[in-house]
């Protein structure tokens, strides 16, 4: 948590009201967390989300923000992201509500259109690809609750918001 890669932005929703998870996918270093570590750290956050959300979370949902700002294959880990993906339907009562991309690679927007024949049209709805144009992130969050990093009024610090969500427990 403390190097950013997933961390839930305590305190603040997004515009429907669900919690949001800040993602960093660039700093996703597979050579420094292997994936047993990430799946773990993932299955943390999410259940902490769950404590401190209750039934919110399978009902509204959490909505993931991502900067995908330097975004490579040695960010991405197969086996890992088939793991989580099964965790998420299988084994926690959580929701996406909103999955919302920025300053994504082109790469993954392709990707995206190869795999979303295989997602069901519910999901589909959810994913926005904004690209390099961070002021959309408006239609989905408020400034105050958004990274300045990607165009909002939020003093994002990694390590304090890990903090805060150690302490809620």
């Amino acid at each position: 948590f403390d190097a950013g890669v997933f961390v839930p932005i305590v305190g603040h929703r997004d515009r429907d009201g669900r919690p949001i998870v800040y993602c960093r996918y660039a700093r996703m270093d597979y050579t420094r967390w292997p994936p047993d570590t990430v799946l773990a750290a993932c299955l943390y956050m999410l259940e902490r989300l769950v404590a401190e959300h209750g039934d919110a979370c399978s009902r509204v949902g959490v909505s993931m923000l991502a900067d995908c700002d330097g975004l490579g294959w040695a960010n991405f880990h197969l086996e890992t992201e088939k793991l989580g993906s099964k965790l998420l339907d299988d084994a926690l009562p959580v929701r996406i509500g909103y999955f919302v991309t920025v300053r994504e690679p082109g790469i993954l927007s392709a990707m995206w259109r190869l795999m979303s024949p295989f997602v069901s049209a519910k999901m589909r709805s959810r994913v926005r690809f904004l690209g390099a144009d961070t002021a959309r992130v408006a239609d989905y969050f408020d400034a105050a609750s958004v990274p300045r990093e990607i165009g909002g009024a939020l003093d994002f610090d990694a390590r304090a918001f890990a903090t805060a969500a150690r302490l809620a427990e």
